[in-house]
């Protein structure tokens, strides 16, 4: 499923460089497993990109928080 990401800012976490680069595009993704209470992001689901041209130093997964349909 094609999702642009958008990251989060306002949770005060700190943002990647390596996400910095892909905050904005929209790639391919597929579910990955929906996050528990030890997660980073509970009750959230992860997703997985699947395009070629995602970049090999960006996060192996998103949060569903941090994507737009």
């Amino acid at each position: 499923m094609k999702m642009t990401v958008k990251i989060r800012r306002e949770l005060g976490m700190e943002v990647k460089p390596e996400a910095e680069e892909i905050d904005g595009k929209t790639y391919n993704f597929t579910v990955g497993w929906i996050m528990n209470d030890e997660d980073a992001y509970p009750n959230e689901t992860a997703y997985i990109p699947r395009d070629t041209d995602y970049p090999d130093d960006a996060p192996i997964w998103i949060a569903s928080g941090d994507l737009i349909i």
